[in-house]
């Protein structure tokens, strides 16, 4: 089984050719027997915006997965590096006490672009964002849970993501 995950949005409602050369191997390292075409056509636009399902952290390592693929633009794409979802000027973050209920956004929050030696990976498949090296304030007790802001990031359909309200992670 093969999956096709193009780099950008397809354009709507236009016809494709998918062409697959006797090249392609399994792992194994077994090509194709013979070339395969796949013709198909895209539906109407897409404007449903990203959201936020969930997200997850420890003492080192915070994740952030969204409900659809995101643009993952490196710091040297100038036009897509604002909208990014590996920015970190896109997410902000605030401690809470264990249970404590969330705050208006932004209230408090400490911005990831302000914190020095993170590193922020996207994976494709299960559209995540990683972000490590991040340590949660060294106050005691430490918090058990976050609450991070996300905005401005854009999905591969260049829709951007609603308010993120804050999404509350317990720990």
């Amino acid at each position: 089984m093969a999956k096709f995950i193009p780099n950008n949005a397809l354009s709507a409602n236009t016809q494709y050719t998918l062409a697959i050369s006797t090249s392609v191997t399994d792992l194994a390292g077994v090509a194709l027997a013979a070339a395969a075409t796949i013709n198909f056509k895209t539906g109407g636009a897409y404007t449903v915006a990203p959201t936020v399902l969930y997200g997850n952290g420890d003492d080192y390592t915070i994740t952030v997965s969204y409900s659809e693929p995101m643009i993952a633009a490196k710091q040297t794409d100038t036009t897509n590096w604002s909208k990014s979802a590996i920015n970190p000027a896109n997410y902000y973050i605030k401690t809470l006490a264990s249970g404590g209920a969330g705050a208006a956004p932004y209230s408090s929050a400490v911005a990831l672009s302000t914190v020095a030696n993170l590193s922020f990976t996207y994976d494709e498949v299960t559209n995540t964002v990683t972000i490590k090296g991040f340590a949660f304030f060294s106050s005691t007790p430490r918090p058990t849970d976050f609450q991070i802001f996300v905005d401005t990031v854009v999905d591969k359909s260049n829709n951007t993501i609603g308010a993120s309200g804050g999404r509350t992670i317990g720990g």
